[in-house]
């Protein structure tokens, strides 16, 4: 059904603009989606829409595509009050929280982990940007299991959902409490766990055999991974860089580590 607003103050509006920050995402349970490769990916995917906003050049594009809620059409200053976007295409959907993104208690309890189910760990990656892109690469990578730590970003921030290209729709993904928990548990369940660091003591990804059941963990862009938690995982990896070079943007780093366990397995 095709809905027209027209108001700023628009009580769908203000929940729609309230999802550029986390706590509006929180509340409400819903995140947001700009432009068109995203509402076709939720829509391809099965995603909980309940909402798609559009302008009028948009409208007919957006009635084509079928959604499962209501497309409403809203003028040029409306939808700028609900866009993050510098250069909008127009068009912008929300979506309830996917249960492919759930507490990792839960994970642990439901899924198997018996097998060489591939499993990647963020830790402390703050920036959205770099949450996103580490979730496109995962899928593409067919990682298994995403894990992150709870100080990461928010994966439902526009940030991150726009740097996911849509496999946010596709990426098994959990957040842990307690990162040294989850760490016991992988190691329980018979995973060798490595955290990058630079460090003289580092083994090279290189001489790694990634065909048994192995887990990476890359840390805060800034600060790398808390020495705790590379206590806990008990091996440390490097990636052998050019002299003069001192590391990588952590999306780099975790792209190096996941096709090297996709090539060798």
């Amino acid at each position: 059904m095709l809905k027209f607003i027209t108001s700023r103050n628009n009580p769908r509006i203000l929940t729609a603009a309230s999802l550029s920050r986390k706590k509006g995402r929180d509340e409400t349970g819903l995140f947001m989606l700009e432009g068109k490769k995203l509402l076709e990916e939720a829509i391809k995917s099965g995603a909980p829409l309940t909402d798609v906003f559009c302008t009028e050049k948009q409208v007919e594009y957006c009635l084509s595509l079928k959604p499962e809620c209501d497309v409403t059409c809203v003028s040029e200053q409306v939808f700028l009050k609900i866009s993050t976007e510098k250069s909008p295409q127009g068009i912008i959907s929300l979506s309830k929280h996917i249960d492919k993104t759930c507490n990792l208690d839960k994970i642990f309890i439901e899924r198997d982990f018996t097998d060489n189910h591939s499993v990647f760990v963020l830790c402390g990656v703050q920036d959205p940007g770099n949450v996103g892109t580490i979730v496109r690469t995962a899928a593409a990578a067919g990682i298994g299991e995403l894990i992150l730590s709870d100080d990461c970003a928010d994966v439902y921030s526009p940030r991150a959902v726009r740097a996911s290209m849509g496999a946010i729709f596709r990426q098994k993904i959990a957040y842990a409490s307690s990162l040294s928990n989850a760490i016991d548990i992988l190691k329980k369940n018979g995973y060798s766990i490595y955290a990058s660091v630079l460090d003289k003591k580092a083994v090279s990804i290189d001489s790694i055999d990634c065909t048994g059941k192995t887990v990476f963990i890359v840390g805060n862009e800034g600060h790398g991974i808390p020495n705790e938690i590379v206590s806990a995982a008990g091996h440390t990896v490097y990636i052998p860089m050019k002299n003069g070079v001192e590391s990588l943007n952590v999306s780099a780093a975790a792209t190096i580590f996941m096709w090297s366990c996709r090539q060798k397995q």
